[in-house]
């Protein structure tokens, strides 16, 4: 709405509404009564308001206070008052400026709040138009109909009568904020269910409080143990920073973050298992030259054979390195936030399984290759992680050992 002084009626206001819902056939019951709601919220939010916080339009008009309080970001909407139809200029005391001052400041008061009431009215029409009248025959006055009413006032009335939630499911609902978040699920997911769960309190006459909804958010993401570094910083924040509004914001950033931990240990993953076969390699054609040396009594031609076979791995080697698959340079090391990366699959599959284990490159490493003598570290690197403990390190290659077996 414009914040000129011109006030849309409230025929105005309703034809802008962008939800008007079907008539309610018969007595109302839970899930019409939602729908109701639903349309009511839309329709006042889409009509601007400047107060409290200026992002949600007359959405307060549907919604109770407390409710009010985790959308707007803790911000209080302040219902206006009737400035009386002149501006009280005192007598001698305004100079002429302060007094045109004071005429246009009475004039947007009495803009907020004329456009407030014509919202309001506009909102109980909807309301009217879509119940029958008998289900809220005893709310009409006989002289001014609904019009001495609050939309929440008639809401509540509604679900008292004909969409009552019983204590335990309230108590069932809220319990509901203790589920556990997977990391792995879309963030936004979450989010709807924790504002399902305050509508579901709401619509049974006990809404959650912006603390109550912040705590249980807080409460979810340090359970994660994924994201320890946000956790604290949240900790840091002052207590008006504490918002439901803020809350989410901050730990959205923190799962985008953990995500992309994700792809890029995943990648590496593979990686490792590629260096980890260029080392097996390597010990192998070290185990032929040792027996074409030792062995004196072979045939030359057996020793040219394996001379061939040698220069072919030697190749091999080379042709991988120049292709970036591993002993060209460290390797990527895991993130650094998060649970033990989960097993991958890669091209490279070992003849026979070693036994031996490595905090950052995982179970497909070389026949010299451990955590005490990997020269290839991540940080935080753990030196006595093994199979049976890997103390939250790489499982890539997991799935190729277990296939051997």
């Amino acid at each position: 709405m414009s914040t000129t002084n011109k006030v849309p009626t409230t025929d105005e206001i309703y034809a802008s509404f962008p939800n008007i819902p079907e008539p309610i056939e018969g007595e109302p019951d839970a899930q019409t009564m939602r729908l109701l709601r639903r349309a009511l919220k839309a329709n006042a939010a889409s009509v601007h308001s400047d107060r409290g916080g200026g992002q949600h339009g007359h959405l307060s008009q549907t919604v109770s206070p407390t409710a009010y309080l985790v959308v707007s970001n803790n911000v209080v909407f302040d219902i206006p008052g009737d400035p009386g139809n002149r501006a009280i200029i005192p007598i001698n005391n305004f100079t002429e400026k302060q007094e045109r001052a004071a005429i246009r400041q009475h004039a947007e008061d009495r803009r907020e709040f004329l456009l407030y009431n014509n919202t309001r009215k506009a909102l109980l029409r909807v309301i009217i138009e879509s119940i029958e009248t008998e289900f809220i025959a005893d709310l009409e006055d006989e002289n001014v109909g609904f019009e001495d009413h609050t939309v929440m006032e008639i809401l509540t009335y509604l679900g008292d009568e004909y969409a009552t939630i019983e204590p335990h499911e309230l108590e069932e609902n809220r319990n509901k904020l203790s589920d556990p978040f997977d990391m792995d699920k879309p963030f936004p997911v979450y989010i709807k269910s924790l504002q399902d769960i305050q509508n579901y309190a709401e619509e049974g006459g006990q809404p959650i409080t912006n603390d109550g909804m912040v705590t249980a958010f807080y409460n979810r993401m340090k359970e994660t143990g994924m994201v320890e570094y946000d956790v604290r910083t949240w900790e840091d924040k002052t207590p008006a920073n504490k918002t439901f509004t803020n809350i989410k914001a901050h730990f959205k950033i923190a799962w985008r973050r953990y995500r992309n931990d994700q792809k890029t240990t995943k990648m590496a993953g593979c990686h490792s298992a590629n260096a980890a076969m260029v080392e097996e390699t390597a010990d192998a054609i070290a185990a032929f030259a040792s027996k074409a040396v030792q062995d004196s009594e072979a045939a030359e031609e057996r020793n040219n054979k394996l001379l061939k076979e040698i220069a072919a791995m030697q190749a091999t080697i080379s042709k991988m390195q120049a292709g970036g698959h591993g002993g060209g340079g460290k390797q990527k090391p895991p993130g650094d936030r998060g649970p033990a990366v989960k097993a991958t699959t890669c091209p490279y599959i070992p003849k026979k399984d070693n036994g031996n284990y490595c905090w950052t490159h995982g179970f497909i490493v070389g026949n010299s290759h451990t955590g005490p003598s990997c020269t290839h570290t991540a940080p935080g690197h753990k030196t006595e992680a093994t199979r049976a403990n890997t103390m939250g390190g790489s499982l890539a290659g997991k799935t190729e050992i277990e296939a051997l077996k």
